[in-house]
C-alpha cells in the first residue's frame, strides 16, 4: 500500500532524512529552514529555522541533509560547503567539500563519513563520493547507469540510491521511470 499525503506546501523537497518518527526536508529556495513531517501520519510539522554565522552565508538555502548520530549535516546551495548541526539544530561548525564534481544531488551519513551523490542530468557520469568530516574525498564509486542519479540512503547495512530518467516514445509525451538500485559495494 502506498499512502499519499495531503498537500505539504514545502515546494521542491531537495532532500530528505529520517530522526525518531520526524521526516526533515530542505527547500532549495525556502531560506534557512528545515521542514519537518510526522513520518507516521504524513503531516506538517513546524518549520525549524536555521541560524548560522552571517560570514559564513547570509539566508542561506540547502540542497542537502543528512541525520547524524547526534545533529545534522546540511548542504548549503549553490556551494560546496556542509553546516554540521547538534541535536537541537544549533549552529557548531561548518567544512567545505574538497572535490567538486557535476551536480550534487542527496546526501547521508554513515560510519562518521557523508555520502554524495553526483550526477550530469541524464547522462551516464552518476558517482557516489565519501568524505570524511573535514571535506576529504575518501572513495569515489562511479555508477554506470544512463539515468540521473538522485538520493541516497542506508538501510540494514546496505545502500540504496534512487534513480530517475525521462524518456519518450515516438509520438507520447515525455514519460518518466525512476529505480532504487541497491549498492552492495558502497562502504
Amino acid at each position: 500500500t502506498i499512502e499519499i499525503s495531503k498537500p505539504l506546501h514545502i515546494g521542491h523537497g531537495n532532500d530528505i532524512t529520517y530522526r525518531d518518527g520526524w521526516l526533515y526536508i530542505t527547500h532549495s529556495k525556502s531560506g534557512s529552514v528545515i521542514h519537518t513531517v510526522n513520518a507516521k501520519t504524513l503531516t506538517k510539522g513546524a518549520d525549524i529555522p536555521i541560524h548560522i554565522p552571517k560570514k559564513i552565508k547570509k539566508n542561506p538555502s540547502f540542497n542537502g541533509i543528512a541525520a547524524m548520530e547526534t545533529g545534522f549535516a546540511l548542504k548549503m546551495m549553490g556551494s560546496s560547503k556542509i553546516i554540521v548541526l547538534d541535536a537541537d539544530f544549533k549552529y557548531k561548525r561548518s567544512f567545505k567539500l574538497k572535490k567538486k564534481f557535476i551536480v550534487s544531488q542527496g546526501m547521508e551519513w554513515h560510519d562518521n563519513k557523508l555520502y554524495r551523490v553526483y550526477s550530469n542530468y541524464q547522462k551516464s557520469q552518476n558517482k557516489v563520493a565519501v568524505f570524511d568530516m573535514k571535506g576529504n574525498l575518501l572513495r569515489l564509486y562511479k555508477i554506470k547507469v544512463k539515468d540521473e542519479a538522485e538520493g541516497i540512503f542506508f538501510c540494514a547495512h546496505k545502500f540504496y540510491m534512487s534513480i530517475y530518467r525521462k524518456y519518450k516514445k515516438k509520438g507520447h509525451k515525455k514519460q518518466y521511470k525512476s529505480r532504487l538500485y541497491r549498492l552492495d559495494k558502497v562502504k
